[in-house]
């Protein structure tokens, strides 16, 4: 292979680089998922187990299962952030603010 043919694939590369928007727009939104836009809800711990699964309610009385792998044990009392069945950030508790 030449060395002319790697270089122009290079050239091309950096052209398509150059034409494509390289920063997102900034989230500075901290109650909604920002892949689908769904928003989350608070919702407090009632109780955890060891398997990285929570029962926790909503404000409206409303109460869920929620997988806590992502923010680590959780206690009763502590208020996370979840989406799908998924708590994406701790609002407040032991390891909260």
């Amino acid at each position: 292979m030449s060395a002319e043919r790697p270089a122009a694939a290079a050239e091309g590369v950096a052209r398509a680089a150059a034409a494509w928007p390289v920063a997102a727009p900034a989230c500075d939104a901290r109650d909604h998922c920002i892949t689908c836009s769904d928003e989350g809800r608070p919702m407090r711990v009632l109780a955890g187990d060891a398997d990285g699964v929570a029962l926790c309610e909503a404000e409206d009385g409303e109460r869920a299962e929620v997988l806590t792998g992502v923010v680590g044990g959780v206690a009763p009392g502590d208020v996370l952030l979840v989406h799908a069945g998924t708590a994406l950030l701790r609002l407040s508790g032991e390891a909260g603010a």
